[in-house]
């Protein structure tokens, strides 16, 4: 029983971790690497949704001009630390799970993850986020993504990406209308609003063991302690 106990905790405590890494979490049309949806947690730099778009399409073109695979990107690593050493910098990973016509992207802060022995159980809760958010995410706007009639939007898409890619003024604000009238409503609706938090914790936490919410708050005052340290 005790082991059993120590296990639930420990596993709580890398869902309380994972959390607290997520930077910025991206869904984007797979052919043209537009962005429809996003929420910007803890990110460094300009915050910009066309930046973000060219720093993943450059990925894209580089994954492509090695491997000869234009479309296959599963992880980025980069930053200025090497994770587990000590340090001001921030290592970065952007995680990758494409289904269909759109891509679910995390960007974690790795740094705030644990020693080198538990980062593959850090991994698995990341897809296993990526997972739930893709399918979440495909289950609440199928008519739009993949209905008879979704003909203008994916002619919307293109045209914006086109644009971005030329570097027109107007792309960023038909970009960003085009993301609040399609799926503003994703997660809570409002970034860091409490429901949206919510919706960010049910997909981190609510299909990870099946406790209630405060089983799931004793269960990170237990490792309170632990996590002080994770701060930066």
């Amino acid at each position: 029983m005790a082991a059993t106990e120590g296990d639930a905790i420990d596993g709580n405590r890398r869902l309380v971790q994972f959390h607290k890494s997520i930077m910025r979490i991206v869904i984007m049309d797979k052919l043209a690497k537009l962005s429809l949806f996003e929420r910007v947690y803890n990110w460094i730099g300009s915050d910009s949704t066309d930046g973000v778009d060219a720093l993943i399409k450059t990925f894209y073109q580089f994954a492509g001009s090695i491997e000869n695979h234009p479309n296959s990107l599963q992880s980025v690593r980069f930053g200025n630390q090497e994770p587990g050493k000590a340090g001001g910098g921030v290592t970065m990973e952007m995680l990758v799970l494409d289904d269909r016509n759109v891509l679910a992207i995390l960007f974690v802060n790795i740094s705030k993850w644990p020693d080198s022995h538990e980062k593959n159980e850090m991994k698995n809760i990341a897809l296993g986020f990526l997972k739930r958010l893709l399918s979440s995410f495909n289950s609440m706007f199928t008519d739009i993504l993949y209905g008879s009639g979704n003909e203008n939007f994916r002619k919307e898409v293109k045209r914006i990406a086109n644009d971005a890619s030329h570097n027109r003024p107007s792309a960023a604000k038909d970009q960003r209308s085009m993301m609040d009238e399609n799926f503003k409503s994703f997660l809570g609706g409002t970034e860091n609003s409490p429901k949206d938090l919510k919706a960010l914790e049910h997909l981190i936490f609510g299909t990870s063991g099946g406790e209630s919410s405060e089983e799931r708050k004793g269960s990170e005052a237990v490792v309170k302690a632990e996590d002080v340290a994770l701060e930066t």
